[in-house]
């Protein structure tokens, strides 16, 4: 039953050595890696890891056989034999014998880079967003101030012809401020569907 809970587990499951050396891989894993058993055994798994993440792998593993830590998970990357990148959720846990003596380490890999690959989509369309919602508020500044601007002109004015074409000015900046609102709303996906902003003609009256 063991047997077959190794070779027939749908993750990646090794047994490894101190010096990281691989001792035993099931099929899941070597899928997930991109290496057959034979390859595997002539490697460490340091000798595969994406070396942003080796420091971190190197440091937890040494933590878990000196007895530090019981066990220990993380997301890393390893470098499949075709040269792409696989990313896991690495669990690795101590099997020790009877007398306390450590033998080896269990590995447990899950390939997770589908995830991942969501995870940086979706940060970089937050970032996108972030910038363009920053340079919309930024265009917006322009019109409201010259709406504070002309109304603060219009009310000092008694000349009719001057206050109407002061009036005009200000329609065209708030259409313009609500040109750009609406932009500001399509960028954050509203979810009521329902709320429409339309255009308003507005008349500035005595």
């Amino acid at each position: 039953l063991v047997f077959n809970a190794f070779n027939y587990s749908g993750i990646g499951i090794a047994r490894v050595g101190e010096s990281g050396n691989w001792l035993k891989v099931n099929p899941a894993l070597c899928k997930i890696i991109g290496y057959n058993q034979e390859e595997l055994f002539n490697l460490a798994w340091q000798d595969i890891t994406h070396p942003e993440d080796l420091d971190l792998d190197s440091k937890l593993a040494a933590q878990l056989f000196s007895g530090e830590i019981p066990s220990y998970e993380i997301e890393k990357r390893y470098y499949k034999k075709d040269g792409s990148i696989v990313w896991v959720l690495l669990t690795g846990s101590l099997v020790k014998d009877k007398s306390g003596k450590v033998l080896y380490a269990i590995a447990q890999l899950q390939d997770i880079t589908s995830r991942k690959a969501a995870e940086q989509k979706l940060v970089s369309i937050i970032n996108q967003k972030d910038r363009i919602t920053a340079a919309v508020a930024h265009d917006l500044r322009n019109p409201i101030s010259s709406i504070v601007a002309l109304n603060q002109m219009y009310s000092s004015l008694e000349n009719e012809d001057e206050r109407e074409e002061i009036s005009g000015l200000i329609n065209e900046a708030c259409y313009k401020s609500l040109d750009i609102i609406k932009d500001l709303l399509e960028i954050s996906q509203l979810e009521d569907e329902s709320f429409k902003l339309d255009s308003l003609k507005l008349d500035i009256v005595d």
